[in-house]
């Protein structure tokens, strides 16, 4: 669902109030506000904010709100990536490894994968009706 079909779907109350917590997500630590606060600004106590976290509609506009404001973010995010490679900023001039890492991942040239083979030819049938039986002489000692 768009971002607009969402807002269409909100009271005025609440898409202020996503717009605002999604700010103050965004925002230095020590600048945050309180839920209180950004309840107080929208005209709403802290409670029925927190009821409104429970509003899939509500949580799915915050989320794109975010998803938004990071995109606008995005030049600079590739530029403090990239100064990680090269080293530039930190490391002792050496690049990040983790950060190489992360730029490898975002373009599809790793991944983590992990596979799981089963098949029954890995054991002999033998084997297999040996273990059974094994099994039900543990249950029938312990079962007395």
């Amino acid at each position: 669902m768009s971002l607009r079909e969402l807002e269409k779907r909100l009271t005025p109350e609440q898409v202020r109030a996503a717009e605002l917590l999604v700010e103050n997500e965004h925002t230095v630590k020590g600048e945050r506000r309180t839920n209180e606060q950004i309840a107080q600004e929208v005209g709403v106590s802290r409670k029925t904010l927190h009821n409104w976290h429970k509003i899939p509609d509500f949580v799915h506009y915050k989320d794109q709100r975010s998803h938004l404001l990071m995109a606008g973010n995005r030049a600079r995010i590739d530029s403090q990536l990239m100064r990680l490679i090269n080293g530039d900023s930190q490391n002792n001039g050496l690049p990040s490894i983790k950060s190489l890492e992360l730029w490898y991942k975002l373009f599809d040239k790793i991944s983590n994968r992990t596979e799981i083979v089963y098949s029954d030819e890995n054991r002999p049938t033998q084997e297999i009706d040996k273990m059974k039986n094994e099994i039900e002489e543990f249950r029938k000692r312990n079962s007395k």
